[in-house]
């Protein structure tokens, strides 16, 4: 399905406003714990009414947790900065293995849904250099499960 959403008009003056989905926040929470790095992907669930039933409680979850039911600003959530020194700037030009940069956006982002960042994690010997984040909310039941099992 494509839908195609017509904005608002806007008053002379007014920027636009990017905000998050609440449905595609549940998705992404939703199906997080099938999110794998590795060549071999777990299989998706075949049955459309269970699909659609785990959409349903993630977007019920979304609407609670998410500030404003689930479609906050998405400057509000994710400051966009820089995530590395570029050239010319102290630590920039560095010869071979660095620092590890993880990305600020997508650390925000997956606390903003109570997700392990599977992406771009901090590795164990770059932590102590992190500053503190916030609790994460409760991950999905499904992620609870599979980190019990770990």
């Amino acid at each position: 399905m494509l839908e195609i959403a017509t904005p608002d008009a806007l008053m002379p003056g007014e920027a636009p406003k990017m905000t998050f989905d609440p449905t595609w926040l549940a998705i992404s929470r939703a199906f997080q714990p099938l999110l794998s790095l590795r060549h071999q992907q777990p299989a998706l669930p075949s049955d459309p009414t269970i699909l659609k039933a785990t959409i349903e409680k993630e977007l019920a979850w979304i609407r609670k947790n998410v500030p404003e039911a689930g479609a906050p600003e998405v400057a509000s959530i994710q400051k966009f900065e820089k995530t590395a020194p570029p050239p010319n700037e102290p630590g920039g030009d560095a010869r071979g293995p660095g620092s590890w940069y993880t990305n600020p956006q997508t650390e925000a982002f997956c606390r903003m849904l109570g997700v392990e960042n599977k992406v771009n994690p901090v590795p164990p010997e770059f932590r102590q250099q992190q500053p503190q984040q916030p609790q994460q909310p409760q991950p999905p039941p499904s992620q609870q499960q599979q980190q019990q099992q770990q």
